[in-house]
């Protein structure tokens, strides 16, 4: 699949929640794939927390089980690889990183080059997309570009930009981004253990990686979370 271009603005930095839960090792693996073999994990659709997300939905009415078809080939063979335009939302450190448990990535844009996937900005609003029945006969990624890049308005807070991937391998949904400079910064969160730190700074320092570490601390006066570097 050709590359598609966005018609927003792409912002220079956008950043990647991880959650981890030491009784949860698929999430410390996701992490360690980035050190050793310089790829992301896209979910399937089937494993998004938002019901509404996603969904295929067709103009004509009474359609079901062809809507129930397409679903199954975009959840089977496409995934979405999600970013925030925010590094310092104390919902997203909550939702998407264990309760500030987890961390934060930072992703240098503009250095992931001409990649075979679409990437884009996700509008927040109201009415769900239709997909016509002549729209729904391409393959599972471009059905998936028509609905991925809209969600609901209370989801406005992420300022998500969203990468749609395709696999041949249902099982291996790994998107390799093509630089190890891509990652240019890692966020401990409020509540990162000293542990996890240690052995997630250890890990990086040891690798070709060289991001810079930031850590999340409150503010005093406001609900709010600031980023400081770390020597």
């Amino acid at each position: 699949m050709e590359e598609s271009i966005s018609t927003s603005t792409k912002p220079e930095k956008l950043y990647r929640y991880f959650p981890l839960d030491p009784c949860n090792e698929k999430f410390i693996k996701r992490i360690f794939d980035i050190l050793g073999k310089n790829r992301l994990y896209a979910p399937s659709p089937r494993e998004f927390n938002d019901p509404f997300d996603c969904i295929v939905k067709l103009e004509e009415p009474n359609q079901a089980k062809r809507e129930e078809g397409i679903q199954g080939r975009v959840n089977d063979q496409a995934g979405v690889l999600s970013f925030s335009e925010n590094n310092d939302n104390i919902l997203m450190w909550a939702h998407y990183a264990n309760k500030h448990y987890g961390v934060c990535l930072e992703f240098a844009f503009n250095r992931w080059g001409n990649m075979p996937v679409h990437w884009d900005k996700v509008d927040y609003m109201m009415e769900r997309p239709l997909l016509t029945l002549l729209s729904e006969e391409q393959n599972a990624a471009g059905t998936l570009q028509k609905i991925a890049f809209t969600k609901h308005k209370d989801w406005e807070y992420e300022k998500e930009w969203r990468i749609i991937c395709s696999f041949k391998d249902p099982s291996d949904r790994y998107l390799e981004f093509p630089e190890k400079n891509v990652l240019t910064g890692i966020i401990f969160g409020l509540k990162t253990s000293p542990d996890d730190r240690q052995r997630i700074r250890a890990a990086f320092e040891s690798s070709n990686f060289n991001p810079n570490f930031y850590e999340a601390i409150e503010n005093k006066t406001r609900f709010e979370v600031e980023i400081i570097p770390l020597n």
